[in-house]
């Protein structure tokens, strides 16, 4: 189901009747009994499917290793520090895609264009270069007259 368009999926909805939910349940691989995905686990997925190395991400990131684990299995809550999943995509070469949909599933808005400070950063998602180390990402958002992203559990 993560790789059909939600637009996709709406289209089935809008052209079903609700008699015809399981069928749509199914055909969907979507399991009713169950929450949507965790930020988490999605983004556990994401970095291993590019085969990256927990560890080297958080390294990048910036993040102490432990603490990173315990927000990666969901034993340490993230809060309100949006900048977290930020750091962590960028570390590991999210796609602007995968940000997003990581934003949402966390409970924070998306990027959004219209905002000065977001829209930097998805132009540098959207255009950025080999080098995923969170600190040159930091210095181009000072450089740029905006603030860098929050520091939590800081590499010792």
């Amino acid at each position: 189901m993560n790789n059909i368009k939600t637009s996709e999926l709406s289209d089935a909805l809008n052209e079903m009747s609700v008699a015809d939910i399981d069928h749509y349940y199914k055909e969907n691989g979507i399991n009713p009994g169950t929450e949507l995905d965790k930020w988490y686990d999605y983004a556990s997925d994401i970095i291993n499917e590019k085969k990256q190395k927990k560890k080297e991400v958080l390294i990048r990131a910036d993040i102490k290793e432990k603490y990173g684990y315990n927000l990666l299995s969901g034993q340490s809550r993230i809060g309100k520090r949006r900048d977290i999943i930020i750091r962590i995509a960028y570390a590991a070469n999210f796609t602007l895609v995968e940000l997003n949909r990581t934003l949402k599933l966390a409970g924070f808005s998306e990027l959004y264009v219209k905002d000065p400070r977001d829209a930097f950063i998805y132009a540098v998602f959207a255009h950025r270069t080999s080098d995923n180390q969170v600190f040159k990402l930091n210095e181009e958002l000072i450089n740029h007259g905006f603030s860098k992203l929050q520091e939590v559990g800081k590499q010792e």
